[in-house]
């Protein structure tokens, strides 16, 4: 059995709201990803000091894994917020950019094939871009 891979142009509403529904329709057999109860519009994503708690249900049953992850996660937010990074000095600070950074920063670590990349996406965007739906 071959599992299908659907890609969606994470750049428009409507591919976004097409990923959304099929990890939901994913879920609700599989009954793995869990989807964030509180949303947090109006906050910037590489500001909010929780975004870990909201990110850890979907990453692996792995604390190595897991404290890694959390060190990555507050090196990345850590450099948008200096202004001055060498690495995001001029990078766009609204929150569709920052996680598009942040998807490209994390697939590039070497423990990335052992994170479901798409589903912390995924969850990213279920938090912080309510109003862009």
């Amino acid at each position: 059995m071959t599992k299908k891979l659907i890609l969606y142009n994470w750049t428009t509403t409507k591919g976004h709201k097409k990923l959304v529904m099929a990890i939901k329709k994913s879920k609700q057999k599989k009954g793995r990803i869990p989807f964030p109860e509180e949303k947090l519009e109006g906050k910037d994503f590489y500001k909010d000091e929780t975004v870990f708690k909201h990110l850890e249900p979907v990453l692996p049953n792995d604390e190595k894994i897991k404290t890694q992850f959390k060190v990555d996660l507050d090196w990345f937010q850590n450099e948008y917020k200096k202004g001055f990074s060498e690495y995001y000095e001029k990078a766009s600070r609204d929150n569709v950019h920052v996680i598009e950074s942040f998807n490209r920063y994390i697939a590039k670590k070497t423990y990335a094939y052992k994170l479901n990349i798409d589903q912390i996406i995924v969850q990213l965007k279920t938090l912080y871009l309510q109003n862009e739906r």
